[in-house]
C-alpha cells in the first residue's frame, strides 16, 4: 500500500502581494499602449530607409546612442513597418498637444512617464492612436472611411478591418441574416446616394 504525503499547508502570500498585482495590471493598461509609443518615439527615426544611425548628444554622460528606420525596428520586434509608424505618430499627436516632448527631442537615457490613457486616450474616437492608418490604405481611402465613421458613430478601425478582410466579409454574409440585412442596406443607400451625384 503507497504512503500518502500530508496535504500542503495553502500559504498566503498577502494581501499586499495581491494589491501589487492588481496595481501592475491597472499601470499596464492605463499606460501600456503609452509605453510601446515612448519606446518607438525614442528608437526610430523616420525615412531612415532600413539602416542604423548613431545620434551624437555630446553635454552628457552618454554621447551616443543608435536610432533606426521603422523597418528595421518592425523586423526587430516582428511586428509591421506600418504600426510602428502609427505608433510614431500617435506619440507626436500627443506631443502636438503638449503632454509629452516630440519623438525627434527623446533620448533612451530620457525618463519620462507614459501618460495615463484616461487623460489622454489612446484608442477611441478621440485616441491619439490611429490603427486604420497602419493599414497601407491610401489618403483617399483613409480619409473616406473617417468621413463615413463620423457619420455613423462606427470606429475607424472596425471599418478599416473589414475593409481589409474581404473574405470575412463574404464569410460574415454567408453566415449570418443580421449581416446581410445590414449590406442590403448599405447597397440600398449606397444607390440612393449615387443617384444624387
Amino acid at each position: 500500500m503507497m504512503s500518502q504525503d500530508p496535504p500542503e499547508e495553502a500559504l498566503d502570500d498577502g494581501e499586499e502581494a495581491l494589491q501589487a498585482d492588481i496595481d501592475e495590471f491597472v499601470t499596464l493598461d492605463r499606460k501600456g499602449p503609452w509605453k510601446l509609443a515612448l519606446l518607438v518615439a525614442r528608437r526610430v527615426t523616420p525615412g531612415e530607409g532600413t539602416g542604423v544611425r548613431i545620434d551624437y548628444q555630446p553635454r552628457s554622460g552618454l554621447n551616443a546612442f543608435r536610432r533606426i528606420s521603422a523597418g528595421e525596428f518592425a523586423r526587430r520586434a516582428s511586428t509591421a513597418p506600418r504600426r510602428v509608424i502609427a505608433l510614431l505618430d500617435a506619440w507626436n499627436r500627443l506631443a502636438a498637444d503638449g503632454a509629452v516632448p516630440h519623438a525627434a527631442a527623446l533620448r533612451p537615457d530620457t525618463n519620462i512617464e507614459p501618460p495615463d490613457t484616461g487623460k489622454y486616450p489612446f484608442y477611441g474616437t478621440n485616441g491619439y492612436y490611429r490603427s486604420w492608418e497602419a493599414t497601407g490604405l491610401s489618403t483617399e481611402r483613409r480619409d473616406a472611411v473617417e468621413k463615413e465613421a463620423e457619420k455613423s458613430g462606427t470606429r475607424p478601425s472596425a471599418i478599416t478591418y473589414v475593409m481589409t478582410h474581404p473574405t470575412a466579409v463574404k464569410t460574415a454574409l454567408l453566415a449570418d441574416e443580421a449581416t446581410r440585412r445590414a449590406a442590403r442596406e448599405a447597397l440600398k443607400e449606397f444607390v440612393i446616394l449615387s443617384d444624387f451625384k
